[in-house]
């Protein structure tokens, strides 16, 4: 008898909103559980002609994904980076007390950068400390000599 009654069918019934909350809870846990990976597209022309090729179209596109940018950081050895938060996040101990003059936060990777070079010259030339170290506008760019050396300078800062 109870199955009949209004309340008793609002129960057994699932709404639209319970619908949608239940599937998108089960897109969200099949996401966490993927390896995403992104394919990006390269238009070989604006007239998007078959076996026509612009290499100034291509290139333009090349530069504004930072795909160009990419494989030059690649290629020069750069193994570790950084957001420019990420690194002051992990090398702040390096540079205790001291703030640069300004707020904006390459001042700051780049006050603890200059901290750390003094240390580091027991383990390099300084052009070869320095030419390790790559502060871009929004990562910090680390050989992986440099990035161990301030390792060890981070872990003995910390003691």
């Amino acid at each position: 008898e109870e199955k009949n009654t209004p309340t008793a069918r609002k129960r057994s019934k699932k709404t639209v909103a319970k619908q949608f909350s239940t599937q998108l809870k089960n897109l969200r846990t099949k996401i966490g559980t993927t390896n995403p990976y992104f394919v990006r597209c390269i238009k070989p022309n604006q007239e998007f002609v078959a076996d026509h090729f612009s290499h100034d179209v291509v290139l333009d596109q090349l530069k504004s994904l930072g795909v160009l940018e990419a494989v030059r950081v690649s290629r020069s050895g750069f193994s570790k980076s950084y957001s420019h938060e990420e690194f002051i996040q992990r090398y702040h101990a390096l540079a205790p007390g001291k703030e640069p003059e300004s707020t904006c936060p390459s001042s700051r990777c780049i006050l603890i950068i200059g901290e750390s070079i003094s240390m580091m010259m027991e383990s390099f030339s300084k052009d070869e400390g320095t030419q390790g170290i790559q502060v871009g506008t929004r990562r910090v760019f680390l050989r992986q000599n440099q990035a161990d050396a301030l390792d060890r300078l981070r872990s003995k800062a910390m003691i």
